[in-house]
């Protein structure tokens, strides 16, 4: 009976060895195919991070509140069509220090604005296209359809993109965020509108022009930064020549 039941355990043991010779031989594990597997021995594996997002251009254009933002009147209908555009002039406010940097204040300061060009003055809308508050946040003025109010006669207006810095830079800095969104702004409209550097005005340049007299507008803080970036925006041209 011994004998029969170790030749049982025998036959068992051959058949056993016989069916692991044919089984698929065991390979090593490879940690391509389990990325998050920890194989001894290796470094493990890291599972690649999804692409990071872009980082937005230097000069990418901020982006632009609109007139419903800051519930601006309606433009009336003495106004002239914008035409096409060819150029661009920058202002400071100039009726004061501002510095009141909520959204409640520069809401309440562009319908004061709009209130006496329309009022006051008999134009159609506020006088500029956009308008940059201490924050750097850039508001809708007057529709860019429409011939702005800025520059000093039909002439100097046509074709001319106008935008105003809140502020008196006669008497303050504009801020780093104002002058941020001024160049990002400027430089968005020279490219969408194939606006050459030279065609880039402040409200003193272009009186010149027009034989208009003397202004201090954009005030010399302002003319300062607008002459600064003039060149860094000339150096990076010729950078790539």
């Amino acid at each position: 009976m011994r004998r029969l039941l170790a030749g049982r355990i025998l036959l068992g043991a051959l058949l056993l060895a016989a069916a692991a010779g044919c089984a698929p031989e065991r390979r090593a594990l490879r940690a391509r195919e389990f990325p998050s597997l920890v194989v001894p021995g290796r470094t493990p594996v890291r599972v690649p991070l999804e692409p990071e997002v872009a980082q937005p251009e230097p000069f990418a254009c901020p982006r632009i509140r609109t007139r419903d933002e800051w519930d601006a009147s309606p433009t009336r209908s003495n106004h002239s069509p914008m035409g096409q555009i060819t150029r661009m002039t920058i202002h400071h406010e100039g009726m004061g220090t501002f510095e009141d940097s909520s959204i409640a204040a520069v809401r309440r300061e562009l319908r004061t604005i709009q209130k006496s060009h329309q009022g006051f003055r008999n134009w159609a809308d506020i006088a500029y296209h956009f308008i940059i508050d201490p924050e750097g946040r850039v508001w809708e003025g007057r529709p860019l359809k429409y011939q702005g109010a800025h520059a000093g006669n039909h002439n100097a207006n046509k074709g001319n993109i106008g935008i105003v810095v809140m502020g008196n830079f006669d008497v303050q800095e504009p801020t780093p965020e104002q002058v941020d969104s001024l160049r990002r702004l400027v430089r968005h409209f020279m490219n969408e509108y194939d606006i050459p550097l030279s065609k880039v005005y402040t409200h003193r340049e272009i009186n010149d022009l027009y034989g208009r007299g003397y202004t201090a507008c954009p005030g010399k803080n302002l003319q300062r930064e607008v002459t600064s970036m003039r060149r860094s925006f000339a150096e990076a041209e010729a950078a790539k020549d």
